[in-house]
């Protein structure tokens, strides 16, 4: 063979047979003759058999076959399945899709809406060997297990869980017109005349303070002529002799003391003390606990006589007494110093339970009330099975994170939560 001139063979030299059955490509001269003569040579040239591009045929045709395979498969595997999908056979077990699941942990966005009213179940009722008074809203009475209740007969626990009453403790702690019970970590509790509105300096003399032991029911702490006030942060606080005293909630040693200078009922409300009077305006005092000095204040209306009580995350005066307002309520907010910022009245019966206002609506639903933004009634609305007596709200109270009703010496347990923002649920 002649010199290739460094080019490769063809694989078949069938295109170049006129050129004597040569194997290799054409001299120079003879290739421009080609040319001339056959205007698709230059094509052959490049393309025909053991040209470059025939020698990558062959590994196109590969990955085109084996593309070609796959893509045959996956459309065999499509029209199987559809029809899978459409032929006859038993009908699939039923299944929940997240989007028709309804249970707490289903997608928020995908969860039926819950119910607006419900008809609120009675979980338990407990007769009580007794005859007792609901204390004072603005503080606990449970210990996040038991409520503690009395009356003038005496004082007595109430184990929530197993829906029992325990022994009645009895004795000189429970004397006539026993009004006040405050928990914090004992059981205190206080009485004074019925002919007292408010129990201002006057009145102190003639108020008596026990603690009770929780466990036992003995008296742990017996102080005459002394007002019991309430609980708060640091102590429990009470007033005799014209001072204002902290006590330790378990031995009632005294922790502070400072004298008492205004003619008012001591109380204490947002964190605070204050100094109430009642009369034409009632007469609304911040007090400096440390120094007994007033630091602010303001003048009310005469039917705003509960309070500074916390609520709703803000401070409040109230009509009513001891958190429960029937028929009407007015409502004013107050800033840190004591004075009006917003002054709102409703033609509703409102409750606090657990610092959260609750509207008892005529129908006998229950539901919490928003009071600043108008919105008024919001969240879930509760149907009570049964209700207070003439519709009182003051029968309605919240002990150990539920809705509790005292009607015919009974306590009646709602499945209704209370507190931590749990009205909607």
């Amino acid at each position: 063979m002649g010199d290739r001139g460094g080019l490769d063979p063809y694989e078949s030299g069938d295109d170049w047979a006129r050129y004597g059955g040569a194997r290799e490509r054409p001299a120079d001269a003879e290739a421009e003759e080609l040319l001339r003569d056959d205007p698709f040579a230059a094509y052959r040239y490049e393309n025909g058999p053991g040209s470059p591009q025939d020698q990558e045929r062959p590994r196109r045709h590969g990955r085109a076959n084996l593309l070609g395979a796959v893509t045959a498969v996956t459309v065999i595997a499509v029209l199987a399945a559809i029809v899978n999908l459409t032929a006859p056979g038993p009908n699939p077990a039923p299944t929940r899709t997240p989007w028709a699941d309804t249970s707490p942990t289903a997608s928020p966005l995908m969860t039926a809406p819950r119910p607006t009213v419900r008809l609120a179940r009675v979980v338990v009722t407990i007769p009580m060997p007794i005859p007792v008074f609901i204390p004072d809203r603005a503080f606990a009475f449970d210990d996040g297990s038991r409520m503690y209740l009395a009356g003038n007969a005496g004082a007595l626990p109430v184990d929530v869980a197993a829906g029992t009453v325990g022994t009645v403790w009895s004795g000189s702690a429970f004397p006539k017109d026993l009004r006040r019970l405050v928990y914090d970590r004992g059981i205190w509790v206080s009485s004074w005349p019925t002919s007292y509105d408010l129990c201002g300096p006057p009145c102190w003399d003639k108020a008596s303070t026990y603690r009770i032991d929780p466990e036992s029911g003995e008296v742990t702490l017996s102080l005459e002529h002394t007002l019991l006030i309430g609980a708060q942060y640091d102590g429990v606080y009470v007033a005799s002799e014209g001072r204002l005293r902290v006590l330790h909630p378990v031995d009632g040693s005294e922790r502070s003391a400072v004298a008492w200078r205004t003619a008012g009922e001591p109380r204490l409300g947002c964190g605070g003390v204050w100094s109430v009077e009642l009369g034409a305006e009632t007469e609304l005092r911040a007090i400096n606990a440390a120094s007994g000095d007033q630091v602010g204040g303001s003048d009310l209306p005469p039917e705003t006589t509960y309070g500074p009580v916390y609520s709703e995350g803000l401070c409040w005066m109230m009509s009513g007494r001891d958190g429960a307002s029937a028929g009407g309520t007015r409502l004013i907010l107050l800033n840190a110093s004591g004075s009006a910022v917003e002054d709102r009245s409703y033609a509703s019966s409102i409750v606090i339970l657990d610092s959260e206002f609750w509207r008892l609506a005529d129908d006998g639903s229950i539901q919490r009330f928003e009071v600043l933004s108008g919105q008024g009634g919001y969240g879930r609305r509760y149907i009570l099975p049964i209700g207070p007596e003439n519709g009182d709200p003051g029968a309605l109270f919240a002990a150990v994170g539920s809705m509790w009703l005292y009607r015919g010496q009974e306590l009646i347990d709602f499945d209704i939560p209370t507190g931590s923002d749990y009205a909607g649920k």
